[in-house]
């Protein structure tokens, strides 16, 4: 992620890790989010990845 910090010129470091790409990459895992705002409520659907050519 790239954005201005403090008003300067230099690129701001996001700590943030893909979790998403993390599991796809490395555990041949898909995550797929659904967020629910008027339940306040976020599901998490892990699956296999499909296979791959």
């Amino acid at each position: 992620m790239s954005r201005s910090s403090n008003g300067g010129c230099e690129a701001a470091r996001d700590p943030y890790i893909n979790v998403t790409a993390l599991f796809h990459d490395k555990l041949d895992i898909d995550v797929k989010l659904d967020v629910n705002e008027e339940h306040k409520v976020v599901t998490i659907r892990m699956n296999k990845a499909e296979a791959r050519s």
